[in-house]
């Protein structure tokens, strides 16, 4: 993998558990130390991993590396991500912890298709109608810290690339709502919303001829009972 070019251009950026990985001891060569204070001046950088780190605050600047595809933040300590963040148009893959908020705009991110973990609360007033311009979805998981809302609902029946999604409710409350309204885009491979959302009964596209990719299923339902079909 290149990491670095001739020119220094840097495509690719890892540190984890604190210490400068082989591509990071690349960098200091040129920028005489790896530091976020130094970050928003690598415009080329493709990814960005933070894994496992002690960082617990990223830059404003962050927004400036206008190119970056891959935003690994997972065991961090950030707690927030500054409203730059939504700068970030070409960003792909987003990995987050439950307890990191995600700033109002991220609908503008257009670009996303892997989003772990969404933290949906009361404090952020509008990521629920965000969450569904994301049209480009194919993996997404939720963690409620907030009552069910038919928001949500709505937004996840406009995400029809979705291949896998997982809904958590934070506080351990059980059955908080009801998806018989939405019906799961032919492309689903992982359904896993048990102990958080139920169907009242078996979904007619819970069917494998309608679903050729589903190989996991966790559902919490209150009848065994497959839904009849519409009376014609």
């Amino acid at each position: 993998m290149e990491h670095i070019s001739s020119s220094n251009i840097i495509r690719r950026l890892s540190l984890q558990n604190g210490k400068e990985d082989d591509a990071a001891t690349v960098a200091t060569r040129s920028l005489q130390q790896v530091s976020l204070k130094y970050v928003e001046k690598l415009f080329h950088l493709r990814y960005l991993g933070l894994g496992d780190t002690r960082i617990a605050q990223l830059p404003e600047e962050i927004g400036n590396i206008r190119f970056l595809q891959t935003l690994d933040l997972m065991g961090t300590s950030i707690c927030s991500l500054p409203s730059t963040v939504v700068q970030l148009r070409h960003l792909m893959c987003l990995y987050i912890e439950s307890y990191t908020k995600l700033p109002n705009g991220i609908g503008s991110l257009t670009s996303l298709e892997e989003l772990l973990f969404l933290r949906i609360d009361d404090s952020i007033t509008d990521i629920t109608d965000e969450l569904g311009q994301l049209t480009g979805l194919r993996v997404l998981s939720i963690v409620l810290f907030s009552d069910w809302n038919d928001k949500l609902l709505e937004c996840l029946c406009k995400l029809q690339k979705i291949q896998n999604i997982y809904i958590e409710v934070h506080n351990g409350r059980r059955n908080i709502g009801g998806l018989d309204a939405w019906v799961a885009p032919r492309h689903l491979r992982m359904l896993n919303t048990r102990w958080s959302c139920w169907f009242s009964t078996v979904q007619m596209w819970m069917n494998p001829l309608l679903l050729p990719d589903l190989s996991f299923l966790s559902i919490a339902m209150r009848e065994l009972q497959q839904a009849s079909s519409p009376v014609s």
